[in-house]
């Protein structure tokens, strides 16, 4: 669940998580779980929740830049790793 409650509030929008095993929940944009149902017993019964999910409106910084930030740190390591391998042979001089 927390899971479900984090994408939610990630992407601002409302999240609805159907699990036979964990149970199902209805998430708002903020992360607040609306209702939810336990998974079923050995009986195999079906529960039904109902609320109303608000769709969501805002956007977030992850929903504009996506994985951006991601990329821009693993060009940074190969960036360190290319300066690194250029510079292997160069050594300080010290009196």
């Amino acid at each position: 669940m927390p899971t479900a409650q984090f994408r939610a509030v990630e992407n601002a929008v409302g999240y609805i998580k159907g699990e036979l095993l964990s149970g199902s929940a209805l998430i708002d944009p903020s992360g607040v779980v609306l209702a939810k149902s336990d998974p079923p017993g050995n009986g195999g019964e079906s529960t039904y929740i109902i609320a109303d999910v608000p769709l969501g409106t805002r956007r977030t910084l992850y929903t504009q830049t996506g994985d951006l930030f991601g990329f821009l740190c693993v060009a940074g390591l190969l960036m360190r790793f290319y300066v690194q391998y250029k510079n292997r042979g160069i050594r300080s001089k010290t009196p």
